[in-house]
């Protein structure tokens, strides 16, 4: 959107700090141009509803008031307290780790909100700080945006919920009270009555879809706990699967968490489900029929020539930035006020290099916010290269946290805590949570992330008791024994990892967690090596980074462009280097690193992404599918 957008905005907050009984709509139509000039009451409707639902999301505009019947609501400045940071060595640790989990997320709705929510205190986003990064390169979670705000803002939702035994659908109804996370999964939780009292029940988001907001609802549960509500959820499968193993020519049986994740484990380790009549075990027969399904999708997408991708023209996913919406540049203009405001007499370039722009671009920015608002709202000037700036009250107190960003924060918050050995920043970072609203301390019961992992226990107490361990570990390509000194535990596409120093090795290494088991406690000497990280400057691992590390050529795989929330997508958007789109599809440029792990990754993805290059890997991947098939068909 254009800079008219945001001077309208900024414009209209101008009028209404001028008013404190506030104005009505029409008023405003007559004082704001725009409006004067729209081509018609409808056009004008439209521009000033849209323009209204921005201001109160980024916090200028006060909820409108009926003053009495038979008369026009009227619309009011937001006149909250300003917040300031308290000033110490913490709330600066705190301010940072809060801006630094923003970003913790991969790309989306999620990183975009957690963004703007931390834009609107004037804190950056977009570059290193003294105080270094926490490790979270987390994939996004179908609708946990919706739930959250749902949860936040005591609303209801209704949607579509599978049963996995059956494969059928229901309609449901839920008044949701919190979000968490147990065993791996996530789950909304709330009452599906309008008794507050009622049980509290448990969804897997995994598992819901055509999720709509609704209506608010007032009685809210004083004593909920999703910590205590998640306590209940067990990890007991919903059934037992049967497979043929044609490798050994047996019958083997796994239990199901869920009937797409088993039929992808299935194709990626070569076993074959067992026939069943939908009477008998209902479960049983849609796994090996959705087993049927993809492999008979892959091999159609394989008889198709592959396709020519010499002419696409690709592009470095570092390079395709998410264009700014008005909102963005309403947020960011706001953010560059409040951060003036605490750092009188800064320098130009540094006002500008934390904003991540030119001297130039600043000096448009501050020149737009003093036309815009008005010397009453906000004034500046520079002296020797220097930035000095005041700012009304209003101005200072009109950008505040919502609920829904304080509830994703806090979220966040828990999903690293459970994952990192770097808990006292993000102890720091929820205290300065709660120095700024609060609402933090009613929030903070509504989400959860439950760790139950008495493995990854032993891996945080080894880190902190500097014990070396004694592992066996199993890749790719080979199970080992090892002896390790753990150093480090991250997230990374919701994988969680461990940075040790191998002994076998003689160097540092990256291993996954869920691949490696502890044998026991080794006494050993302590290696003589200098680590980068400490407990202040947590080390960032950047997955295009590492992997690029060991790649032997490229790969190039196609998705659907209607295809964009699904797990495959978002782990081709954050391995991929580059990226092109010709006609309906989108392609993507990986390192390649291990032929074995593309292979699983394309049939356990199959029908949502289709390998192109390496042409003999792709032939490979046919015929493991054609053996299958044939195998299957030949046991039923």
């Amino acid at each position: 959107m254009s800079n008219r957008t945001v001077e309208r905005y900024l414009t209209i907050f101008d009028l209404l700090t001028q008013v404190p009984g506030g104005l009505t709509r029409q008023q405003l139509r007559s004082m704001v141009p725009e409006y004067s000039d729209a081509v018609s009451e409808a056009a004008f409707v439209r521009m000033f509803e849209r323009d209204k639902a921005t201001l109160r999301e980024v916090g200028l505009l006060e909820e409108e008031t009926e003053t009495r019947p038979g008369f026009s609501p009227r619309y009011r400045a937001r006149t909250a307290e300003a917040q300031h940071l308290p000033d110490s060595a913490g709330s600066l640790r705190g301010s940072t780790t809060l801006a630094v989990i923003a970003q913790s997320w991969q790309e989306g709705e999620i990183s975009r909100f957690l963004q703007r929510a931390v834009h609107k205190l004037g804190w950056a986003t977009g570059k290193s700080t003294d105080s270094g990064q926490l490790t979270g390169n987390l994939l996004e979670v179908p609708h946990l945006l919706p739930l959250a705000e749902a949860a936040a803002e005591q609303r209801a939702v209704t949607f579509r919920y599978l049963d996995e035994r059956h494969g059928t659908f229901s309609e449901r109804k839920l008044r949701v009270f919190g979000l968490g996370s147990r065993f791996g999964r996530w789950y909304a939780l709330g009452a599906e009555n309008e008794d507050s009292s009622a049980t509290v029940k448990k969804f897997r988001l995994d598992r819901m879809s055509h999720v709509e907001t609704a209506e608010h609802f007032l009685d809210f549960p004083e004593d909920f706990s999703a910590e205590e509500a998640l306590a209940t959820v067990a990890q007991v499968p919903p059934a037992t699967l049967s497979f043929y193993q044609p490798q050994f020519s047996e019958v083997v049986t796994q239990d199901s968490f869920s009937a797409e994740e088993s039929v992808a484990d299935a194709v990626e380790k070569g076993l074959i489900p067992l026939s069943a009549s939908a009477e008998e075990n209902p479960y049983q027969s849609r796994v090996r029929l959705l087993f049927l399904a993809k492999l008979t999708s892959l091999l159609e997408s394989h008889e198709s020539a592959a396709e020519e991708i010499d002419h696409l023209v690709f592009q470095p996913l570092s390079k395709q930035r998410q264009r700014m919406t008005s909102e963005d540049k309403t947020l960011q203009l706001l953010s560059i006020a409040h951060f003036a405001m605490g750092q009188q007499g800064i320098k130009i370039k540094d006002l500008a290099q934390h904003f991540s722009m030119g001297p130039t671009a600043m000096r448009s920015k501050l020149d737009l916010l003093l036309v815009s608002l008005g010397e009453e709202n906000f004034g500046y000037y520079e002296e020797n290269n220097r930035i000095f700036s005041h700012a009304s009250l209003s101005l200072q107190g009109a950008v505040q946290l919502t609920d829904s960003e304080i509830f994703l924060l806090l979220l966040t918050l828990r999903v690293l805590r459970a994952s990192t050995t770097y808990t006292r920043v993000l102890d720091e970072a929820e205290l300065l949570l709660t120095t700024l609203s609060a609402r933090t301390r009613q929030i903070r019961a509504r989400c959860a992330v439950v760790e139950d992992s008495p493995q990854l226990e032993k891996l945080k107490d080894a880190i902190e008791d500097g014990d070396a361990l004694d592992i066996t570990y199993t890749s790719h390509r080979s199970t080992s024994n090892r002896r390790i000194l753990p150093l480090e535990i991250f997230t990374d596409l919701n994988t969680t990892y461990l940075r040790a120093f191998c002994f076998l090795q003689q160097d540092l290494r990256v291993f996954r967690v869920d691949s490696l088991t502890i044998e026991s406690v080794a006494d050993v000497q302590k290696p003589a090596f200098e680590l980068e990280t400490g407990e202040s400057e947590p080390h960032t691992t950047n997955p295009r980074d590492w992997i690029a590390q060991s790649a032997r050529g490229s790969a190039v795989i196609a998705v659907h462009t209607t295809e964009t929330n699904s797990q495959g997508i978002r782990l081709l958007e954050s391995y991929s280097l580059e990226k092109a789109r010709a006609g309906s599809r989108t392609y993507f440029r990986l390192p390649l690193t291990h032929e074995r792990w593309l292979t699983q990754q394309t049939l356990r993805h199959a029908g949502t992404w289709e390998l192109i290059k390496p042409a003999h890997l792709r032939d490979s991947i046919a015929e493991s599918a054609r053996d299958l098939l044939e195998k299957a068909q030949a046991e039923s």
